[in-house]
């Protein structure tokens, strides 16, 4: 019987394997977190007065989320559920782009956009994590936050009239939660790597 080289990926435990790519993969989660945070504290703290303001620290927060999306899931595309989370990606970098194309849109507009935005998004979060959930320990998290998702749109789309105001807190409470739970996301991949 002869032993395979040390070199050999046959010989290569499945654990050191998921530690390589739990290495590499936590800091994404993590980075988004802290952007979901900090548009989240800018939302409560900052004096959003106006639609327009709203729109572009909204749109572009959603292009660079789905910019780190699409570069996570391209660099583990040999993985479960690459083409949904490059679907959330690209709707993530769609929705904005039409927002900060078209900066003056009314509030109405711009909430119920928001609102089908945070359903879709949250809704495939859900999908993704649930089909690769043989591949991380902490994909329960990835599901809560497509939850929190889904019910955040359905409280805009329901209340469309809530106001600016009221509107930019619900959505720095949310960001802050949705960074929460990325945060965790990561670090319980890389705990679980270790």
């Amino acid at each position: 019987m002869t032993v395979p080289p040390a070199d050999d990926p046959a010989a290569t435990p499945i654990g050191s394997t998921f530690n390589a790519i739990a290495g590499k993969v936590w800091l994404w989660p993590v980075i988004r977190g802290v952007l979901a945070i900090i548009l989240g504290i800018i939302a409560l703290v900052a004096p959003l007065s106006t639609a327009v303001t709203f729109a572009v620290l909204v749109g572009i927060y959603a292009i660079v989320d789905g910019v780190i999306t699409l570069i996570d899931a391209l660099r583990h595309r040999g993985y479960g559920g690459v083409g949904l989370r490059v679907a959330v990606a690209v709707i993530d970098i769609i929705f904005g782009i039409l927002v900060l194309v078209w900066p003056g849109l009314t509030l109405l507009v711009l909430v119920f956009l928001a609102g089908f935005w945070a359903i879709v998004l949250g809704a495939l979060e859900i999908v993704v994590n649930i089909r690769s959930r043989r591949q991380h320990s902490g994909w329960i998290w990835g599901v809560v936050t497509g939850a929190l998702a889904v019910v955040f749109g359905i409280v805009i789309v329901v209340q469309p009239g809530i106001g600016l105001v009221a509107l930019t807190t619900i959505l720095g409470i949310f960001a802050i939660l949705f960074g929460l739970f990325w945060i965790a996301v990561g670090l319980m991949i890389r705990k679980a790597g270790r």
